[in-house]
């Protein structure tokens, strides 16, 4: 028997490149992590396969600390596959998510000393895509506060970053945009001044091509235009007892309303840049698409027709976010079409370190 099982062993583990691309090719992240994972020559073969592994539903996952942020361990949740997996990277230990996209993280790391006993002055920047470990080394950059009170955000063309944008002040009145495209040595560097105020993931920091969008506590959109270097502040909407976010939907800002106090409400706008305006948008315009909204990260949407989410997540369509508890966050479903609100069952905690990302 022994002799036996070696022999099949040897054999599968013999399998040549081609057919085992070929499988891989039929299977989603989570069967390829496991096929790669089998023996040392699958997990080589693996690690040169030529294709992106897919998530297979195009939504958003939870990001969140396995154990300290001292450990290079992240968890990524799928709430709609209820399915999780931690990875393991040297990028990762003490490093902050600020922002990603199209699979790509862009995350700020405070520099240790061998002894982790002192901090130098500059912390490292760098994007990181964690599923085919392609990295991008940015400029350092030298915060005058916390990391927490730095906010980033990145272009990209053709699925690769393309310009990176951080915001820094903003409690002294003086808003700062740090400017950088990958392979760039030092930061273009902006102000703005306005009113005072506390930077806060939830109003958003988003680039699209050449332009700057950020909503500040006070509602009202400041805008840069990186072409032609003009600064233009956007008045809010006037709504009470509610947040406002906004977020990428295809090439469009979206603004998005929504109050739970007594009734949920919601109401959603769309940027005119022509007009310099919002305008409202019918929600029935919008009914196969998902929210993703969060207090302390960036928010986003996703399309999901012809999903099959809805089998596990019932009254799925509609908005999804992050409602913070003692010890973590429950994730609360609302239906913006028929009305009512659940919360997820999921199998693991989700932790006060959570934040949505866009893995492509």
């Amino acid at each position: 028997m022994s002799s036996c099982n070696k022999h099949a062993e040897h054999d599968w583990a013999s399998l040549p490149l081609l057919p085992l691309w070929m499988i891989k090719d039929k299977l989603d992240m989570f069967d390829n992590l496991s096929l790669s994972s089998v023996c040392r020559d699958w997990h080589s073969m693996s690690s040169s396969y030529p294709k992106r592994h897919t998530i297979g539903d195009g939504m958003p996952w939870i990001m969140q600390l396995n154990r300290s942020i001292l450990s290079g361990a992240r968890d990524f949740v799928s709430i709609s596959r209820k399915k999780k997996f931690t990875l393991d990277l040297p990028e990762f230990v003490n490093a902050l998510l600020l922002h990603s996209k199209q699979g790509w993280l862009l995350m700020l790391r405070k520099n240790l000393t061998k002894e982790r006993k002192s901090y130098p002055d500059a912390e490292s920047l760098f994007l990181i895509n964690p599923f085919t470990r392609a990295k991008i080394g940015m400029p350092a950059v030298v915060l005058a506060y916390a990391p927490q009170e730095c906010h980033g955000s990145f272009s990209t063309r053709n699925g690769n970053p393309e310009r990176v944008v951080l915001l820094t002040g903003c409690f002294s009145g003086q808003m700062t945009l740090s400017i950088a495209f990958p392979g760039d040595l030092s930061w273009t560097k902006l102000s703005f001044f306005g009113q005072p105020m506390q930077i806060e993931g939830r109003c958003g920091l988003i680039t699209i091509e050449e332009k700057v969008y950020y909503l500040n506590l006070m509602e009202n959109m400041i805008i840069y235009d990186i072409g032609t270097k003009e600064w233009k502040e956007l008045p809010g909407l006037g709504n009470e007892n509610g947040d406002m976010y906004i977020m990428e939907y295809g090439e469009k800002i979206i603004n998005l309303f929504f109050s739970t106090s007594e009734h949920t409400s919601h109401s959603f706008y769309s940027y005119n840049d022509t007009e310099f305006t919002w305008e409202r948008i019918k929600i029935d315009d919008l009914k196969e698409t998902s929210w993703y909204l969060s207090a302390k990260t960036s928010c986003f949407s996703a399309k999901d027709k012809d999903l099959k989410v809805n089998q596990l997540v019932p009254k799925y369509r509609g908005l999804i976010r992050g409602a913070p508890m003692t010890y973590g966050y429950d994730i609360v479903s609302h239906d913006l079409i028929n009305g009512g609100r659940q919360t997820l069952e999921l199998p693991w905690q989700i932790n006060s370190s959570a934040k949505w990302v866009d893995i492509g």
